[in-house]
């Protein structure tokens, strides 16, 4: 229930008691005419009035308020249905200044912009803080009264009124006020054809009013608007919209809407949601947000349709319990498997952010079990050294995300869960302490399971880098490795590699000297007796020297100034051999081939083998830069790597498996980037003996407008099937294209399609189609795609946002994501933002 007019706040604050004493204690029975104003000085027996003339200067009030000059629109400039916007502070966009522009999203026409605070009239009366002028104004001692007429306005502090005329009950502490009552306060504009306040509690209504909120973007009108000692805001018989002026896509119409700006909250009681004021639904109460900050309540429901679970309904309950935690809860009904509920908790304090969920689905109608997901995610820094980080995701069974994912395929494809926890601590002068503990979830029956690492404790000293002075680098690795299946040899592993280099650096070239010795020792739990030695072990020497130069010339390329660069480099590499039979592997694999490969001191990932080398690797690459921006336009190198000896270390361990080529693949690698909205990468592996290219990528990145993505790309790749790796699928030969195109404003189109040409299949299509206007939006996609079980997957995503209110259906932000490169990742165009 609302309070009487007398206990609403004032919009004159205690001007108007303080105005209304100081004119009722004058003695004076004559009335001012025309032209003349009421001049108050206070006495030590009280106040004294007299009648002054109104001095005719430029600083006089206008008979309304004006727009801001080049910035305020006229009625050409809005809808004819709300030709009274530009009274409401309305400016259309080709009226904004850039900084005014800079957030307002494209698919809106103009913003609410507060004109600065009126100066003081010089002709005004000062009466303590408040300042008064009028054309006319009267007094009367019985009752104690003063009116005012025309152009009244009142001042103090940051608020201020005006209206037509004001009559002031001194013993009552009323105002009464009539005629084109507007009144300000900093983000508030409320505009009605009378207003009546109690000047002693500053609380009052306006009556027939009209409001906007401008740093919320909100609009409004109402029989009675109550604006209360709280400073919050009530509106009688009204409404509440983000729309634009003249637009009505929707709001909400109630018997009572209670806004409150402190808290970022808005409550309606006896509501309609309108949709181009045809009502589509009714609630006795609802609670919604004005702003952006966060509120207790219910989210929009999250709604799909696809072939794995039918007609999928979440509906979310959002908690916002304190300023550093929160949690949502959500129950979920899928038609065809059943009831589930999950929720996230969300922690934050000085030094770290903390993140837990979970879901649970009793007896699963199709998969006739339960199902269940648990979480943690957590990343922090402690005193500016000390890192910490959390990446913990576990599911009941390996179908668990590829059924009940709602984020797309990309996602419902994982074939493992990373399980990791791990801190970093920096100690200082390049010294660095590292502890962590990983497993996976395998999500794939034909997958190898990895070795867990509980724990894996590092300690390594990096290069200082420091030219023509000697050089040292450190890496001693401790790892305990376990397995699920006792059929797996495990233990510990001890990991050491010390390094000393001579770096010597010139303009037009370096030199690099390195020599390392490396030492593989384990204790292994020898259950199976694989091996005759339980702790065996592995060193070897290595040097290297590394090389190369800098060349450049002045050019032109289609008329621009450029800078060409020629840099040829040299890299020599020993690598003593070893004896690895009897050495386990636990987590080294081969690296795939390619420009970076040529200067790498190993041809294996991890730390179970020594690479043994005699070889030397020759590049070259040019650059064309930009002369008067600096901008890399076109980056290009060719390299190869050329064996003088015979590679006997190979993953098994066995020394039978000699690799006799006498040079590698060449590689090649390409970018162009001829402006900021295109570019060109390419790269590609070159078999010299069978003449075929065994591994090709290319990838066509065009950006050419804020919200605009075109992406073509090819990868080819055939290396087998490595049931080891964690992307076992290495036959690759596939095309992809994707791409976002805005249709006008408004309209955006999504599309991706990926074929792979080894299997002649469509790995997946998607076509999405988005209308975006001021205050609502709505988002659909489809998408299909190979599961690997059961042919093809479908899914039909819908996402439907009110501004300001929130959003019904799937936020599929994340699926186009994954689905298109560079989406939602360049700017916030791509994102609803709402």
């Amino acid at each position: 229930m609302y309070l009487k007019p007398r206990a609403r706040t004032s919009i004159a604050h205690r001007s108007l008691s303080l105005l209304a004493a100081a004119i009722a204690a004058a003695s004076v029975d004559a009335a001012p005419a025309p032209g003349e104003q009421w001049s108050c000085t206070p006495t030590p027996d009280g106040w004294r009035c007299h009648i002054r003339e109104i001095p005719a200067t430029p600083y006089g009030y206008p008979d309304k308020i004006k727009p801001l000059p080049g910035k305020q629109g006229g009625p050409q400039d809005i809808d004819p249905a709300d030709e009274l916007a530009h009274d409401m502070d309305w400016s259309n966009r080709r009226q904004l200044t850039d900084a005014q522009c800079e957030n307002l999203p494209t698919q809106c026409s103009g913003a609410y912009i507060e004109p600065p605070m009126e100066p003081v009239n010089q002709a005004a009366t000062q009466i303590g803080t408040v300042f008064a002028y009028s054309d006319e104004s009267e007094l009367t001692q019985d009752p104690e009264t003063a009116t005012f007429s025309g152009n009244v306005t009142l001042h103090q502090d940051d608020k201020r009124l005006r209206a037509d005329t004001a009559v002031l009950y001194r013993a009552e502490h009323r105002a009464v006020i009539d005629g084109d009552v507007q009144y300000r306060e900093p983000g508030v504009l409320i505009r009605g054809e009378s207003a009546e306040f109690d000047t002693e509690d500053k609380s009052g209504e306006v009556r027939k009013a009209r409001f906007v909120l401008h740093n919320e973007s909100t609009r409004g009108k109402a029989d009675r608007i109550f604006r209360n000692a709280d400073g919050t805001v009530d509106l009688e018989d009204g409404t509440y919209t983000q729309c634009e002026p003249g637009q009505q896509d929707w709001r909400i119409a109630a018997s009572e809407i209670h806004l409150d700006r402190a808290t970022g909250q808005g409550i309606a009681r006896s509501a309609r949601l309108e949709v181009e004021e045809i009502p589509v639904l009714w609630t006795p109460y609802i609670r919604f947000p004005i702003d952006d900050r966060r509120m207790t309540g219910f989210l929009w429901p999250a709604l799909t349709n696809s072939s794995q679970n039918g007609f999928d309904l979440a509906t979310p309950y959002y908690l916002n319990l304190a300023p550093n935690y929160d949690a949502t809860l959500v129950p979920r009904y899928l038609n065809d498997r059943g009831t589930m509920g999950s929720g996230e908790f969300r922690y934050l304090n000085t030094w770290s952010e903390w993140s837990f969920s979970g879901a649970y689905l009793p007896d699963d109608d199709v998969y006739k079990d339960d199902r269940w997901l648990t979480g943690v995610q957590q990343q922090g820094l402690l005193l500016g050294k000390l890192k910490t980080r959390i990446d913990f995701t576990e599911v009941s069974d390996e179908e668990y995300l590829k059924n009940l994912s709602t984020t797309g395929l990309e996602i419902q494809r994982s074939t493992h869960l990373n399980q990791i926890a791990e801190s970093a601590y920096n100690v200082g002068d390049g010294w660095r302490v590292k502890a962590r503990a990983q497993q996976y979830q395998v999500l794939d029956d034909e997958l190898r399971e990895p070795y867990k690492m509980l724990p894996r404790i590092e300690i390594n000293r990096d290069w200082t880098a420091e030219p023509f002075k000697p050089d040292y680098a450190l890496t001693a690795e401790y790892t305990y490795f376990e397995h699920k299946d006792d059929s797996q040899i495990t233990g510990q592993r001890v990991f050491l590699e010390p390094r000393i280099a001579f770096p010597m650096e010139w303009m037009a070239g370096f030199i690099r000297p390195t020599l390392s010795y490396q030492y593989i020792g384990y204790a292994l739990d020898n259950r199976t007796r694989i091996f005759d030695d339980d702790n065996p072990s592995v060193d070897a020497a290595r040097f290297s020297l590394d090389s190369g130069l800098f060349f450049e010339r002045d050019t032109t390329w289609f008329g621009t100034a450029m800078q060409q660069t020629l840099e040829p480099r040299v890299y020599y590499l020993w690598s003593d051999y070893a004896d690895h039979s009897g050495i386990p592997n636990f987590d080294s694999s081969n690296l795939t081939f390619s420009v970076n490969q040529l200067f790498r001191d190993t041809r294996f990932s991890g730390h179970d083998r020594i690479a043994d080398a005699n070889q030397v690797s020759a590049s070259v690459t040019t650059r064309f830069i930009d002369s008067r921006t600096g901008a890399e336009l076109l980056s290009a190198s060719l390299g190869q790597i050329y064996y003088l000896e015979d590679r006997r270390v190979s993953l098994s361990g066995s020394p039978s498996a000699v690799q006799e080529a006498d040079e590698s693949e060449i590689a090649a690698a390409l970018s162009i980037s001829p402006s900021e909205s295109l570019r060109l990468s390419a790269t590609a592996v070159w078999n010299t003996e069978t003449d075929e290219l065994e591994e090709a990528g290319a990838l066509l990145n065009w950006t050419p407008g804020e919200a605009a993505i075109v992406n073509l790309s090819y990868r080819q790749r055939d290396e087998g099937f490595n049931a080891n790796a964690l992307d076992p699928y290495e036959n690759v030969d596939q095309a992809d294209f994707s791409a976002v195109i805005p249709v006008g404003d408004h309209w955006k189109v999504f599309t991706r399609y990926q074929y792979d040409l080894e299997n002649e299949d469509n790995l997946e299509e998607l076509a999405g189609i988005e209308f975006a206007s001021c205050c609502w939006a709505v988002r659909m996609v489809y998408q299909e795609g190979v599961d690997w079980d059961n042919g093809r997957d479908r899914g039909f995503y819908l996402q439907f946002v009110l501004r300001g209110l929130g959003g019904l259906g799937q936020n599929i932000d994340q699926l186009l994501q994954s689905s298109i490169f560079g989406f939602g990742t360049r700017n916030k165009e791509n994102t609803l933002g709402y």
